[in-house]
This record gives structure tokens, C-alpha cells and sequence, in this order.
């Protein structure tokens, strides 16, 4: 019970909808088209240094172009690097002329998924589920000892939309969703189903 917090229950999260549609998995990246005619884009992690999975990420929404909306699922990602934050940011705009944008965070949303989160939420894209990690930090220098040990400086901060570090409190979704582990294994995923309904306003509007 209670809202989860492990890596093997978030990644429950994401079989809550794959296990039950087809899913296209190419590097950190799946996607999938959900019965409400929604598109899944899942990041599994940020590892990428160069950005070289953003081509993955245009041949996903390519393949959900015709889609009614966009839900990326930021959850269970642990982060790694900002190079593909800061390449989806930028063409960001143009996917949300054409389609409404919606993303799901939790508190294993961590560090450069949450400046990729920071990035939507400054752009008006909802964030629902519940409150991230508050693991982002600012810039890093990495220092190699001379007894062999690397010792990573951080420096600076990063700010939320509202100003406040994210480092240590972590960024607050605009719709708090529960999820619960029981719910989860049951199949069950309340902040899907609540972007769901909400892309579902956006497109009847």
C-alpha cells in the first residue's frame, strides 16, 4: 500500500499499460498506442551523453503521429544526462501545435528527468502523479585524485518553474494522482488513466 517508491514497483507503472498493448522498444525508449487512441512515450533513462536517441524519439512520434495526444512517462527514470532533455525541449513547441502533451512523474523521477520535467512544466505541459526525487543538482566537475578516486563537484542550482530548487524537494505536479503498489499489480494505474482523461478534455474542447 501506499504511494510506490522502488524501481521494481515503477517499473510496475510501465507494465501497467505495456503488458496489455504492443510495445515498440528501441534504446531507452518505448512507445505505444493506447485503446483511447493516445500515444505512450516512455524514457527510461537519460544515459545518453550526445543525444544520439533523439532520431529514436522523431520515429516515435512519427509512428503516433495520428495520435488524439502524447503522455511521456518520466516514471522510474533515474536520469543521467541533459543532452536529450534539451533536444525534446526545443522541439517541443511544434509537437504541441499539433497535438496535446501530457506527462507523468513520480518520485522516482530523478535528476536530468526532472530538468526534462522542469522544461515541459515551463512549457504549460501538465505534469501529473506525485511529487519527483528532488535529486538535481546544478553543474558538475568531475576531479581525478591522485589516489585514483574521481570526486564530483556540484555547483549552482536548478530552478523549478516557480522558482525554488529542485534539488532536495523535488518538482510538484500539477494534478497530484496516487498510485499504489496493490493497484499497480492489479493492472491498475490511476495517473495513466487521469492523463488519459485529461488529453480526452483537451480534444473535445
Amino acid at each position: 500500500g501506499g504511494p510506490y517508491r522502488s524501481v521494481s514497483s515503477a517499473s510496475a507503472a510501465a507494465r501497467s499499460w505495456a503488458s496489455r498493448r504492443p510495445v515498440i522498444c528501441s534504446g531507452s525508449i518505448e512507445w505505444a498506442r493506447l485503446p483511447s487512441g493516445d500515444g505512450v512515450i516512455r524514457f527510461r533513462d537519460f544515459r545518453d551523453r550526445e543525444g544520439s536517441d533523439f532520431p529514436t524519439f522523431q520515429k516515435a512520434l512519427a509512428a503516433l503521429g495520428d495520435a488524439h495526444g502524447i503522455i511521456f512517462d518520466l516514471r522510474g527514470n533515474r536520469g543521467g544526462y541533459g543532452a536529450m532533455p534539451r533536444l525534446i525541449a526545443a522541439d517541443l513547441a511544434r509537437l504541441r501545435a499539433k497535438t496535446p502533451v501530457v506527462a507523468l512523474i513520480d518520485e522516482t523521477t530523478q535528476s536530468a528527468a526532472e530538468l526534462f520535467a522542469s522544461y515541459l512544466a515551463r512549457d504549460g505541459v501538465p505534469l501529473i502523479g506525485s511529487t519527483t526525487g528532488g535529486l538535481l543538482g546544478g553543474r558538475s566537475e568531475d576531479l581525478d585524485l591522485p589516489c585514483g578516486l574521481r570526486l564530483r563537484l556540484e555547483h549552482g542550482e536548478v530552478l523549478g518553474p516557480d522558482g525554488a530548487p529542485i534539488e532536495g524537494r523535488g518538482l510538484r505536479p500539477t494534478a497530484s494522482v496516487a498510485a499504489t503498489s496493490r493497484d499497480l499489480a492489479a493492472g491498475i494505474d490511476h495517473p495513466l488513466e487521469s492523463a488519459v482523461a485529461l488529453l480526452s478534455d483537451k480534444t473535445t474542447r
